[in-house]
């Protein structure tokens, strides 16, 4: 029989409670679920961001793609959260280049976080990444993920 938790989450993830948007679409490994659940449940309940995931977000029965495009479109920022399970996982590193691609379209910020020391894609060395190690990770992902965007407006150096 399933505990209260297990019907709350399924009920969430139920698409007629679907999210209409939220701060942030995080990506990652399955592997790294834990790690990156504690992350949004933190911003969720300490700093009141709406994030949405896979896990929770993504209609069953729609297309990879479609769920995917659907979460990057709800959210103003992305969150990929880098790690060797990451960058090794075909499905990831799909779902990493849908992002870029949205993203630039939508000139909207990609948020790199590094769970553990990985080779950093291609489509995202160009970017400052920030790493959960740093005594100040939480407070430097809220401040980011609340931070206006100027939608491309500053000067690519």
């Amino acid at each position: 029989m399933a505990n209260t938790m297990d019907l709350r989450r399924r009920e969430e993830s139920s698409p007629s409670v679907q999210r209409k948007s939220g701060d942030a679409f995080f990506m990652y490994s399955k592997e790294d679920e834990k790690k990156v659940i504690s992350i949004i449940d933190y911003l969720e309940k300490v700093d009141k961001l709406a994030c949405l995931s896979r896990d929770r977000d993504f209609i069953p029965g729609h297309r990879t793609t479609k769920n995917i495009v659907n979460c990057i479109q709800k959210c103003p920022k992305t969150v990929v959260a880098l790690s060797p399970n990451f960058v090794k996982s075909p499905l990831c590193l799909y779902e990493m280049e849908i992002a870029v691609w949205v993203n630039l379209k939508r000139r909207e910020p990609i948020i790199p976080i590094l769970l553990e020391k990985c080779e950093i894609p291609d489509d995202l060395a160009r970017l400052t990444y920030i790493d959960v190690h740093e005594s100040n990770f939480m407070q430097k992902l809220s401040k980011t993920l609340r931070a206006a965007h100027t939608h491309g407006t500053e000067k690519e150096w």
